[in-house]
């Protein structure tokens, strides 16, 4: 989609393809979490591929602080040296999702983390 495509779709639209590209992104890391030790190298290489799309369209809608948590959280995931950095990452990640959604929102990255207990 270019720039002049973009601008002819309401907010409103605009808004909820991102939301879903959010949702997406959240159930690539919860089946990645859910992923048992032994998995298929095909399933596997599907979530990256969902991953990838996601990442592309998050690329086209988000805002740059969205994209920039993105790439960042990617890349920590990828070199998995560090797993509870990679989480706080997530978690900022998660946040600026939702000030993108709503920026007048009180929660922080300690909320996002309290999400997993």
């Amino acid at each position: 989609m270019t720039e002049a495509i973009l601008s002819t779709i309401s907010s409103d639209a605009v808004m909820f393809e991102k939301v879903k590209v959010y949702g997406t992104i959240v159930d690539v890391f919860v089946d990645s979490i859910n992923a048992r030790q032994g998995m298929k190298p095909t399933a596997i290489r599907a979530i990256g591929t969902k991953l990838s799309r996601a990442g592309i369209q998050l690329f086209i809608l988000a805002p740059d602080k969205v994209v920039n948590s993105y790439l960042k959280w990617r890349t920590l995931a990828s070199i998995n040296e560090d797993p509870e950095q990679t989480v706080k990452c997530y978690a900022e990640m998660l946040l600026e999702m939702r000030r993108d959604i709503d920026p007048y929102t009180k929660c922080d990255a300690e909320t996002a983390l309290d999400l997993w207990g």
